[in-house]
Parts: C-alpha cells; structure tokens; sequence
C-alpha cells in the first residue's frame, strides 16, 4: 500500500450519552415586594409556568422560588420538573407547571403527574400560604440536569425558555 487516504466524515446526527451535565440557570431576583393590602386574603391563587425545551437530551429541571425578608430566606418552594424533549417532528416542546393549593401539576400534553408542593425542609405547604409569608424579595433560581441519551446535531444552538403567569384571586 503506497497511500492511504481519509477523507472528511459528515454525521447527519450525533447520538449522546451524558450523565449529571449540570448547568445553572441564571438567578432572577424581584425586590420591592409589596406587602399586600391589609384586609384582604388570597384565595386559591395560581402560578402557571410554560417552559419551551429545544434540547433534545434528556433534562431535568430542577426550580426554586425563594421568599426573603431583609436577605433571609422566610420559605422556599423548591420543584423538580422531567421536561418534555422534542421529537424528530418538532424543535421544541412544551412543559407546563401549575402550582395550585398543596401541589403542582407537570404536563406535557400527553400526561400530568401530580406533586406535593414542599417547603424545604420545613414539610407541606400552599401556595396560598407561601404567597402570604411577609417578605420583601422574591428569587427565582435553579438548575438544568442533562442526564441520558439524545442527540446533537449540526449547527444546533438549543435553549430552554419560557413564562409565567400568577392568577391571584382575593377577598
């Protein structure tokens, strides 16, 4: 043999293994928090959040909803959330979580399960109750945890986004 020769190989698709990829989500912090209105009472409210999942690997999301009076924290809401991952049809796909009473619902469309809304470790609690802590700052941090298998393929730029939206009802 005189000459061997490799010429450049173009993948479709890379399929991925990966385990415990950790990636921070950036901190929002609302401070000026007002109080609330002396008198008044929530009742049943109820925080709606759509996130969008362009990342076709397996991926958990783990979310924190801190309530803080004077930079200490008075509760935390703390969810963990198995997002939806596009399909070969679709760029992205939709989870929503709504959090309700004493629990938070995780959908996607085709399925729901149904969580225990949790304090840290200070046990249950409602969002009702969370919402009617005295704090003067909210913050909102958390983690994505790629973990499993997916695919990459060329060119992909993918992110995570989303909204929400607070029904809050009063007396």
């Amino acid at each position: 043999i005189k000459e061997v020769a490799i010429k450049p190989i173009k993948f479709d698709r890379i399929t991925t293994v990966v385990h415990d990829f950790i990636i921070d989500v950036p901190s929002l912090t609302l401070s000026s928090v007002p109080y609330g209105i002396e008198g008044l009472e929530f009742v049943d409210p109820i925080l709606i959040i759509n996130l969008d999942n362009q990342i076709k690997i397996d991926n958990t999301l783990t979310f924190n909803l801190e309530s803080l009076l004077e930079g200490e924290v008075v509760s935390i809401l703390a969810l963990e959330i198995v997002l939806n991952i596009p399909d070969d049809f679709n760029t992205s796909a939709n989870t929503m979580i709504t959090i309700q009473g004493d629990s938070y619902t995780v959908s996607n469309g085709q399925t729901e399960n149904v969580y225990t809304l949790e304090d840290g470790s200070n046990g249950p609690i409602t969002l009702t109750e969370f919402l009617e802590n005295t704090s003067d700052e909210l913050r909102v941090s958390g983690q994505a945890s790629l973990n499993g298998t997916g695919y990459l393929e060329p060119g992909d730029q993918a992110s995570i986004s989303g909204n929400f939206g607070l029904k809050v009802p009063f007396t």
